[in-house]
């Protein structure tokens, strides 16, 4: 059976993982697996996969841009730079100084 996988979708957070719990119904549930199962897919791929085209998605809107460039000038827009810095790899951490307080 081919699989019917689509391209993964890409995440900042490839080696991290948070547990979302959501409630379905029974029935909801058993289609989904079935329709899962028959694409070669786990329930928590697909709708990881799923979550993760939604928020690629939501970040390129007009809404998510404007918000974010309105948020640069906070606490939440400083720590995102930072974040993004240390990632990008324009801001490094030393081992050693971690800690040392």
């Amino acid at each position: 059976m081919k699989s019917n996988k689509t391209n993964r979708a890409k995440t900042n957070f490839i080696n991290e993982k948070i547990r979302v719990g959501t409630k379905l119904s029974p029935g909801d549930y058993q289609t989904l697996k079935l329709i899962c199962g028959c694409q070669g897919w786990t329930i928590e791929d697909r709708l990881a996969e799923i979550l993760l085209k939604d928020i690629q998605y939501n970040m390129n809107t007009k809404w998510f841009k404007a918000y974010v460039a309105k948020m640069q000038h906070t606490s939440i827009g400083h720590m995102v730079n930072i974040i993004n810095g240390i990632r990008s790899g324009e801001i490094v951490i030393e081992d050693d100084e971690v800690g040392d307080e």
